[in-house]
């Protein structure tokens, strides 16, 4: 038997049902959020955490 394409559109739409279920839940919501957010705080680490005192130019260093 040869799916159809409507048998593609019933499967998408019971995913998709699916997916909106997970994400109704708080708890889902709050995991998400959480990781969203420590990703974006590593990646700001990452980009500005390594520079030392010593690479960085001081405009009044022979005062």
């Amino acid at each position: 038997m040869i799916p159809t394409k409507s048998y593609y559109f019933i499967k998408r739409g019971k995913d998709m049902e699916r997916l909106k279920e997970i994400w109704s839940r708080p708890l889902t919501q709050w995991v998400a959020k959480t990781v969203y957010y420590l990703a974006i705080l590593f990646a700001l680490l990452w980009l500005y955490g390594f520079h030392d005192t010593n690479t960085s130019t001081f405009i009044y260093n022979e005062f």
